[in-house]
Order: structure tokens, then sequence, then C-alpha cells
């Protein structure tokens, strides 16, 4: 299970995807529901992941520990890994851009994205010629990683320019800070 969900190498068909996805999306709200308890007291529900930061920090995590929110994002961070591969991989075995990868990363979106990817996009075939060019372990996948590295530290830059300097959670923290 965890080379399929970490590495780069097996196509993820539509009902795999969904399988896995519903799976590792349960086991990610018992991992939350469970830090929040033990930090707050409180009880977190899935609506919880469509508020904003500002209603949660407010109210959710008002008087919590300081150790709650690097737990929460020690404990996401293996997911993102995992729903970065799997999308990607999904998408690729859908025929379709690299691209649209980066949907996965856009709130609301992504649930549309991941359940298109699930019930809408079929398995395509792929040209050989494609297929040769995405071998894992070929020059490209360093590059891909090289890629979602620096994608992601222009996202933790943009966090904490926008959320901790700021102050402000919202479209400016995903289309850059408004000076």
């Amino acid at each position: 299970m965890l080379r399929f969900w970490f590495s780069f190498q097996d196509p993820v068909p539509p009902r795999t995807y969904f399988r896995h996805g519903l799976g590792l999306m349960a086991l990610k709200y018992a991992g939350d529901a469970a830090l929040i308890l033990l930090g707050t007291g409180r009880w977190w529900t899935p609506l919880d992941y469509l508020r904003s930061l500002s209603f949660l920090l407010a109210g959710r995590f008002s008087g919590a520990p300081h150790w709650l929110i690097p737990a929460l994002l020690a404990w996401t961070l293996p997911f993102i890994w995992i729903g970065v591969t799997l999308t990607l991989r999904r998408v690729l075995d859908a025929g379709r851009s690299v691209w649209l990868t980066l949907l996965f990363f856009v709130p609301y979106l992504n649930y549309l994205f991941m359940l298109a990817l699930a019930f809408v996009m079929p398995t395509k075939p792929v040209s050989a010629q494609a297929a040769a060019e995405l071998r894992p372990g070929d020059r490209t996948l360093p590059g891909a990683l090289l890629a979602m590295g620096a994608g992601l530290a222009v996202a933790l830059m943009m966090m904490v320019v926008s959320v901790m300097a700021r102050g402000v959670y919202g479209l400016s923290l995903f289309m850059g800070p408004r000076f």
C-alpha cells in the first residue's frame, strides 16, 4: 500500500482512485478529529473543512495548546503527498494534462475535480511515445519533484505572508498578496 500511495509508478484507474480517496479521507478525518478533540475538547465535523481559517482560529481552535497546529500540519503532509501522487497518476491514466493536478490545491473546486476523476474521466490508453516519456525513474521524475517542492515553498511563503503577517485568509492567499 505504501509503495502505491507514495510512488509515481502505477496508473490509477477511476474506481481505485475513488476507493483509496474515500478510505484516506476517512482516515484523515479520524486523525484530525482525534487531535482536535484531544487538544481543544471540541468535536470536529466534516463541515468544518468548509469553514474559513479565521472562523476556525476564532472558534474551534480558540484556547488550543501550542502543539495542536504543528501536529495537524505533520498529520496532513503525508495526505497531501498521497493526494498529489494519486491525482497525478489518475490524470495521466485519463489521458489529460498533468497541469490539471494543480486543481487538487484549489479550495472547493478540488472536491468537484476529484469526483470528476473518479466518475467522469475514463481511463484512456497512452501512446507508446507518451508512456516512454513518463517512465518512473526517468529524468522527468526529478524535475517533477523539484517543481512540487518549488510550488510548496511558494505556497508556504504565501501562507506566512497572507495569514500570519497580514492576518488575512482568502483570495489574496491564492492569488498573491496585495500591497
